[in-house]
């Protein structure tokens, strides 16, 4: 059979099929590339690492191949794909150098996954960690035993979770917009903490759910849209607990807006939240030990001191809070850190460059949307609700942002959804 030079024009699966292959057989004659490999895994505890490598390799192939199995149009598919190729690069290739230089949870997430479950539960490893573990255990001993591949499956799951972040979007806009997915898939942070073995994809993943729940209920009144709703949410809370409360903090003023004509389904609704809030707000005081001999200004101080630590942490020798006053005071300076630095020169290296350029990208996005603000937008609940979560994220990280590193990491869980909110008030005005 002969493939011609247009049929390959026209058809984008063989361009990505030809791709993959081309970058597998580079790899595998190029010893001096795997020597690099070996050289950067230096903290993973595997025995041949070039080989647990080509193994990952491999099997990003064989999962991108499973994306033109999904529910999806034949455009998002093409999108998709060529997503999952950069995604790809990123993950095998400049993530590397990252390995090389930072001990990371994900050395452990691998070391402890091919563990014994008695092993780990010896351990006694907090239950987020669990999570995740329970997630590399499944990959080690049901399936494919690989650092690399481990990488790349929660690096799906993150694409996964930008997709449906991104037909929450397209929901809420009611038009499709394949530059939107490419913006919030290829947004730096984005790509790259949706990549790595650990909790921010399952985050990501988890929060994604909520809110296509969230939107598809607000325009549509379906309550089937409550399954993704409150599957995400709880999901969320068993990797976050105070994410889960802050989830429905944000949807609690709003409920009664959305286009459900039943006043008892709404009330049902409402009082389910608030249940659900209650019980997340419980396990928040019982997992920071809240109490008399611990009030919220010494945890802010506690967190504080926490995260001050490593290269890009700040200064906090001369911050106190004695009292929720200080508390108030300090929030927008929290808020700004959380939500846009590190900025250009904070962080000397090469990724504090990187974040400090997306860093002022996001300031001057937030500047034109404040420019370009059509305040009878803001009466739109889905509007609403997004300016909620994102303040309440915001002034609850606002009191850990103090290692700019830790920053970057932890934005991802709210910066799809900020990122939507300033794209969309940025946008042009209508004529």
């Amino acid at each position: 059979m002969n493939i011609g030079i247009d049929h390959i024009n026209r058809n984008p699966k063989v361009i990505i099929g030809l791709g993959f292959a081309a970058v597998a057989v580079a790899i595998l004659i190029i010893p001096k590339f795997l020597n690099i490999v070996q050289t950067c895994g230096h903290f993973i505890q595997s025995d041949n690492i070039k080989l647990d490598y080509i193994i990952g390799l491999l099997w990003a192939f064989l999962l991108g191949c499973t994306i033109l199995l999904w529910p999806v149009s034949p455009q998002d598919k093409k999108n998709l794909l060529i997503i999952w190729g950069v995604k790809v690069s990123v993950a095998l290739g400049l993530m590397l150098l990252y390995e090389n230089h930072y001990g990371l949870d994900s050395y452990g997430y691998f070391m402890w996954g091919k563990m014994s479950i008695d092993e780990i539960k010896a351990l006694n490893l907090p239950k987020p960690n669990q999570i995740v573990i329970a997630i590399s255990w499944l990959h080690s001993h049901c399936f494919i035993r690989s650092y690399h591949a481990i990488k790349i499956s929660f690096g799906m799951i993150g694409l996964a979770a930008i997709y449906i972040y991104y037909r929450a979007a397209v929901a809420f806009l009611k038009k499709e917009k394949p530059v939107l997915l490419y913006i919030l898939a290829l947004f730096p942070s984005l790509l790259f903490w949706s990549s790595i073995l650990g909790k921010e994809p399952l985050v990501m993943l988890g929060m994604s759910l909520y809110s296509y729940g969230v939107v598809k209920w607000g325009r549509t009144g379906g309550w089937h849209y409550l399954l993704p709703l409150f599957g995400g949410l709880v999901f969320t809370s068993l990797i976050r607990v105070w994410l889960g409360a802050m989830m429905m903090i944000a949807m609690l003023p709003v409920g009664f807006s959305f286009r459900v004509k039943s006043i008892r389904m709404k009330t049902i609704f409402i009082v389910l939240l608030v249940v659900l809030f209650l019980i997340c707000a419980q396990l928040f005081v019982s997992h920071f030990g809240l109490g008399p001999d611990k009030k919220l200004a010494d945890l802010a101080m506690e967190k504080v001191k926490d995260f001050a630590v490593g290269g890009s942490a700040g200064n906090v020798e001369a911050l106190k809070f004695r009292n929720t006053w200080d508390m108030v005071c300090y929030v927008p300076a929290g808020m700004f850190t959380v939500l846009f630095r590190p900025l250009p020169g904070e962080v000397r290296n090469v990724f504090g460059f990187l974040a400090g350029l997306e860093g002022i990208v996001l300031v001057i996005l937030f500047i034109v949307a404040m420019a370009r603000l059509r305040p009878k937008e803001l009466i739109d609940p889905l509007v609403i609700w997004v300016i909620i979560l994102v303040t309440v994220w915001a002034v609850a990280y606002g009191f850990v942002g103090y290692n700019l590193g830790t920053t970057c990491r932890f934005r991802a869980q709210v910066l799809p959804i900020f990122l939507c909110l300033l794209l969309y008030q940025a946008r042009a005005k209508d004529k």
